[in-house]
This record gives structure tokens, sequence and C-alpha cells, in this order.
């Protein structure tokens, strides 16, 4: 039979080992902890890149849906009015670029305009003054940016069709 000195004796080890494995299991729990909020962290950044982005999209269809046909079929006007401001939510993003494009609808080949707003500066790529006589137009607005994770490519893009008769003014 053992008695109560020998009993101690021989569980004297196992108070350090039972700790050690504490300590080790809660070490584990905590990496992980921190690798779950650093994944969330990201998916944050991410998904407040895609607000800004879509709220930029907004705020130029509204400005679309605004101007009258001649200044919608117009480069130099989409160029000097049109793009020639930052949107509010742009600064949330990193390295914007901004590019509205308007086509004849249904598609023509040459009937073009397309305007890119980039680092501040604005450029017309294609022009094509016919399209103001077309009586309908597909107007492509997108947005581009460097997002989470690891500054990867993002775009996000709205289309609207407008009408000559649809819009504002003659």
């Amino acid at each position: 039979m053992r008695t109560p000195a020998t009993f101690k004796r021989n569980c004297a080890g196992t108070t350090f080992l039972e700790t050690a494995f504490a300590v080790g299991l809660l070490s584990v729990f905590i990496a992980i902890l921190l690798t779950v909020g650093s994944n969330l962290l990201g998916l944050l950044r991410s998904s407040q890149a895609n607000i800004a982005a879509n709220q930029v999209l907004h705020e130029r269809s509204e400005l679309i849906h605004s101007a009258n046909w001649l200044q919608l079929t117009d480069a130099s006007f989409l160029s000097t009015e049109f793009m020639s401001f930052d949107a509010e939510s742009i600064s949330e993003l990193a390295k914007p670029v901004e590019t509205i494009t308007v086509s004849a609808y249904p598609a023509k080949a040459g009937m073009v305009t397309q305007v890119i707003r980039k680092n501040g500066g604005v450029t017309v790529v294609t022009s094509n003054p016919l399209l103001k006589n077309e009586r309908m137009v597909r107007v492509d607005f997108s947005v581009d940016w460097q997002g989470a994770p690891k500054n990867r490519a993002r775009s996000r893009m709205t289309t609207c069709l407008v009408s000559r008769a649809g819009s504002n003014k003659q």
C-alpha cells in the first residue's frame, strides 16, 4: 500500500507537464485567433474599398443622368466637365483609374468615345463626333484600383443605356 509520502513523490512531476501542455495549447489557440483576426481585417479593408468603388460609380451615374444628349456624346465635355474632378469617394481607393466609354447602341464599328482619368489627369482615348446623331448610346463607367489582399488589381463597372428622347434636354 502506498503511503501519502510516496504518493506525493510519484506525482510531483505531473503538474509541470500539465502546465507545459496547457501553455502549449493556449499558444496554439492564440495563434489561431491572431490568424483569423488578420484575415478579417483584410476582408474589412477589401469590403471598404468595394463600397467606395460602388459609391464612385453611383456618383458618376448621377452625373450621367443629369447630362443632356449633346454633353453625353461630346468627348470634350466628358473630359473637361464630367471627369475633370475627383468623385468624393475616390480618395479611399489606391491608384484609382476611372474610365467612361460612350458607344452607339446597337454597336457600330468606330462609334466610340472613351475618356480616362488617372493620377488626376484626364485623357481622351477615342472620340467620335457622330455619336450625337445616334438614337441610343451605351455608357460604360468603370473604376479600377489596387486593393487588398496583396495589392491585386480590382475593378467595378456599371452600364446604362441612354436614348436621345430619354435624355434631359436635346
